[in-house]
Order: C-alpha cells, then structure tokens, then sequence
C-alpha cells in the first residue's frame, strides 16, 4: 500500500467559515495527520440537538459518509452506517452529509421503501465540509480519530465493524488514499500533447490511447464529436474487460453470469469476487482505458474493432459470442387460476440479507434477470408468456430452482430443466494475462 501522504486539495488555500456568528476559524489546506477545524453544521435531521460541531465527537472515531439521493451505492450504504452507530454507541459515530437541500431529502426519505423504517440522521444543505474535502465520486469516506485528526479517506466499502475496530485500538490505516481528480473534465482529450503544434480542419487522421487504471477519474463511456476539427473522440474510462466486450460486441452477455464462460484459473481477472479484497483495490489493477480520435466520418463499429484487436493483443485474450447446447432452467408459466396481482405502483427489488427480502411489482422478465446474475449456475430463460407484474415476500432467499418452484408455485410459475441452443460470450486465453506493471510499460 501507498504511504498515505498525499495533500487534499482545497478550492482555496485558506477559507473563511462562517457556521455561525461566534464561530470562525480559518482553514487552510489539510493533510493526513492535521487537526480538523471544529466545524458547525446547523442543517441537520434525525440529531438529538440541532446543530452539531465537529468537537462534539472528540474521544470518538468520527466518520464523515458524503451521499446523494442519485448514488445508489450511498442510499445502500445508510442502514449499514445506523447499524455500525449502534454498535460502537460512544466510541465511533458515521455522520452522512449532503449538499442536497432539507426539503428534498426529507422528501426522498419519506418516499424510499429501503430507507422508510431507518431514521436517516444526515447534515444537509452542505456548503463547507464539501469544501473541506473536495471529491467527485461518491460515496466518499472522510475518518477523523478520537483526537479530531483526518487519519485516512476512502470509499464506503472501508467502513466495517473490523476496521473501525482497528483504528480505535490505534491502528494507522494503511489504505490508499482516495484522491480523486477534482479538475477532470469528461468533454476534454484524456491525453494530449503540450507542443505548440496545430492541425488544419480535417487533416487529423488517426490517435489510439490504450492504458490501465486511471487514479481519481469517474468510470466513464462517451462518444463526442468535435465539429470545429471534424474529428469524433470515443472515451471508455476505466471499465472492466467484460464492460469493453460487452461494447466491443454489442451485447449484454458478458454481464451476464450465467451466459459466459470465463478461463477458470483466473477469472477474478475479470469478475470482481468478496476473496479479491476491496473492490476500490481491484478496480486499480482490473480495469483499463481506451481513449481513439478519429476522423468525424469513421463509424463506431470501425472504432470498437480497433479496440477489439488492442485489447486481444496486449492482453493475450480473445473473446466471442458462440452458440453452445447447454441445460438451463425454463421458465414456464402452468394451466392455473392463480391471478399475478401486485399491491405496489412500482417495481422495488431488496435482496440485501441484512434487510427485509423482497421482489415488488416485478415482471417474469426481471425474475429471469436476476436468477442469471448467480455465479456458476444454469442459464435461466423465460418461457412464461406474461408480462403482469407480481409480488414475491420471502422469510429466506431461495438457493435451489427447487426451492423457488415452492415459492412461485402459488403463482403458477414453474422451473423446468431443459436443453436449449444459446449463444455464450467465450473468452479465452492465449497466455497469462499480462500484469499491470507490463501492460503501463507498454501504454508509457
């Protein structure tokens, strides 16, 4: 792991803070190991007191969880930070924050089926601590020991009972930073050159950038063009190899689990699994960038070939969608007078094991999706012939097709095995992978 030593960037170098009328301190630009300025935040919900400093929580590890109502993630993350809030009571305590207004997130709250039996507490309407520690990728983790010191940021994935524990026993964090890159601007070139160079319009032919992991830069896949220079800029940051087939071919097999066939030796290479570690770490070493400007009239089917073969030739893979007999579960919908009904007005799905599990106002064809995200199972393929939405309400969720044939027996559902002709996404090896170290000597 890297040393944590790199500086947050303020929008300013020193900032005035004006929480309240008695409270005024000046900050200037933090890093790993400063003091936190004592901060007032008076837009607070759910807080025994309405306002609530940053001193309020000395002697406690104070965590600092930014969240918006966009960020599914952040909205995932909420029960969890209630529940770690219980069990540590007065030795650690997550504080969500968002800039978003009063009005809106207690609307929001209100509204949600997965957040509506959580008393959500949050800072809201944020002007400051958004300036304090400047970030364009949420959900973003700011942790502050017992003693009021910034000690380490990172995602929400770092926040578990085990790590916080550590840290109260005085353990240094030994995570990489999360730094994100505050003046990126998706709509400009990844890569360009300083030299004082200029083309005319329409003499620009061909430019290829292929590189691994960019650090601090939001996933990301456009296609702009620029009239001016007539030229076309195609941009796929940071995406897992299975992302850039599924662009590459046009087709959503390689996101499905049970429609590819992986080299078993190493697929945690392309699919992130709970034993790789952090998802944060695994991105940093299993993802990578392809950037092509090219002339406004080549179309995107040549600029995906040229991707194709980069990616095959660096990486020593090939991938292809074959048809392949193989068993799968049939959906099928039996004779029975059962009637699909559903009591909601929208589709809501919750399989997290630590909530309340449930599938309400789905279609034959969701239930079909989710059963195809299961790792090293049979295809699932719906036969069922009906689009009217139902409910399903489970104690525990179904394993085996046997055990979610007693669950949709009632509605006249019924899983069949059976053998069918499908198309699979193939990827294949030539050679180990090469590693990362290889592959930025390469892209250098």
């Amino acid at each position: 792991m890297k040393k944590l030593t790199i500086y947050i960037v303020l929008a300013m170098l020193c900032l005035k803070l004006t929480a309240n009328a008695q409270d005024k301190p000046t900050v200037t630009a933090l890093k790993i190991g400063d003091i936190v300025p004592d901060i007032t935040n008076n837009n607070i919900i759910n807080y025994p007191a309405k306002t609530a400093k940053i001193s309020d929580f000395k002697g406690k590890l104070l965590i600092l969880d930014f969240w918006d109502t966009w960020c599914s993630s952040c909205i995932q993350f909420l029960p969890r930070a209630n529940t770690l809030n219980r069990t540590f009571l007065d030795r650690a305590y997550i504080l969500p924050v968002t800039g978003q207004k009063l009005e809106n997130i207690q609307k929001f709250l209100l509204g949600s089926a997965f957040l509506k039996n959580y008393k959500i507490t949050s800072v809201v309407n944020d002007q400051v601590l958004t300036k304090l520690f400047p970030h364009n990728q949420l959900p973003h983790e700011v942790w502050i020991d017992p003693q009021g010191k910034l000690i380490a940021v990172t995602t929400d994935e770092y926040v578990t009972a085990q790590n916080i524990e550590q840290v109260l026993k005085g353990q240094k964090p030994q995570w990489d930073f999360k730094n994100d890159k505050l003046d990126y601007n998706a709509q400009r070139p990844l890569f360009f050159s300083d030299n004082n160079v200029k083309l005319k319009p329409g003499s620009f032919l061909y430019s290829t950038t292929f590189t691994g992991y960019l650090e601090g830069v939001p996933p990301d896949q456009q296609v702009k063009t620029d009239t001016l220079n007539q030229t076309k800029r195609f941009s796929f940051v940071n995406q897992p190899i299975l992302n850039l087939y599924a662009l590459i071919l046009n087709n959503g097999l390689p996101f499905m689990a049970t429609r590819r066939i992986l080299p078993t030796d190493h697929s945690n290479i392309y699919v992130y699994a709970v034993q790789s570690g952090y998802y944060d770490e695994w991105l940093k070493t299993h993802t990578y960038t392809y950037e092509a400007i090219v002339p406004v009239g080549f179309s995107e089917r040549e600029v995906l070939k040229q991707l194709q073969f980069q990616i095959e030739y660096l990486l020593k893979i090939k991938g292809s969608v074959q048809e392949r007999e193989t068993d799968c579960w049939i959906l099928k919908r039996k004779d029975s007078p059962a009637t699909l009904q559903t009591a909601y007005a929208k589709k809501d799905i919750q399989l997290n094991p630590n909530h309340p599990l449930f599938t309400h106002h789905i279609q034959a064809a969701d239930l079909e999706w989710l059963l195809n995200q299961k790792e090293n199972a049979l295809p699932v393929i719906n036969e069922s012939v009906t689009t009217a939405p139902f409910d399903l309400d489970f104690k525990t969720l179904p394993v085996t097709m046997e055990e979610w044939n007693v669950v949709l027996k009632p509605l006249g559902f019924e899983f069949i095995k059976q053998t069918r002709k499908l198309d699979m996404f193939v990827l294949t090896e030539q050679r180990h992978l090469i590693s990362s170290p290889a592959l930025e000597s390469i892209t250098r």
